[in-house]
């Protein structure tokens, strides 16, 4: 089911692996294989919707895959991008290349959803510029236990 609401969506990203040295959001919070298309998605979920113990099972999840080497995950952040905005974003060519759909995992997540490449290309500058449009998208992202305290006000 395609979604386009007036909602956040929820992306959960890591520090160090997704900043800069200067707290700013890296393209790497966006996988490049998540935006080949096909039956690949960027894994967020609806803020409307979200279960905070399901996205602290997945953070804590995501944090015991990481080895120290290849993938540093020290500490888990939400990036937030506003669910009509990523529906209307624009490529180069001013082609609309998102599409949310509603993925829920049962008894795990019913407010997952994937941001989908809908274009049907895939190569690697393409997909290299759907990441940072993705990226130019999140309005907020701040520290995984202050947005889910935030929920709970």
């Amino acid at each position: 089911m395609t979604l386009e609401v007036d909602t956040d969506l929820h992306r959960l990203v890591w520090s160090p692996d997704d900043f800069d040295e200067d707290g700013n959001l890296l393209t790497s919070a966006f996988r490049r294989q998540d935006l080949y298309g096909g039956d690949d998605y960027v894994s967020v979920s609806r803020v409307d919707e979200l279960a905070s113990n399901a996205e602290i099972a997945l953070a804590e999840s995501q944090a015991e895959k990481a080895d120290g080497i290849n993938f540093v995950r020290e500490e888990a952040f939400s990036a937030l991008l506003h669910c009509l905005a990523v529906c209307g974003a624009q490529d180069d060519d001013g082609n609309t290349p998102f599409q949310v759909t509603s993925e829920p995992i049962p008894d795990v997540n019913e407010a997952h959803c994937g941001i989908r490449n809908v274009t049907g290309k895939k190569s690697n500058s393409y997909v290299n510029q759907l990441r940072l449009l993705l990226r130019d998208l999140v309005h907020k992202s701040q520290r995984l236990d202050h947005f889910l305290n935030s929920l709970e006000k």
